[in-house]
């Protein structure tokens, strides 16, 4: 991987973060364990960082169904990468 391709990710160990971004399509790069944590690591770090802003901004429209699938994916990643 570049430089600049790794300056382009997100990293977080923050599984809520984690559902909101994977529910809003972005792409889910790699994840790794780091001292007992899960980190998730996502593609195109500017769009991450709009994504948790409007999220926190309450301007996120997603549908219930679509936001569970993303929550049981990124519990399933912690419980298989354990």
């Amino acid at each position: 991987m570049t430089e600049q391709n790794h300056q382009n990710l997100y990293q977080t160990k923050d599984s809520e973060s984690a559902v909101i971004l994977y529910s809003m399509k972005v792409v889910l790069n790699s994840t790794f364990w780091d001292k007992g944590s899960c980190y998730f690591v996502f593609q195109n770090r500017n769009l991450c960082e709009k994504v948790l802003s409007d999220y926190l901004n309450d301007k996120i429209v997603t549908s219930a169904k679509l936001l569970m699938d993303s929550y049981k994916t990124i519990k399933s990643v912690i419980r298989g990468s354990n």
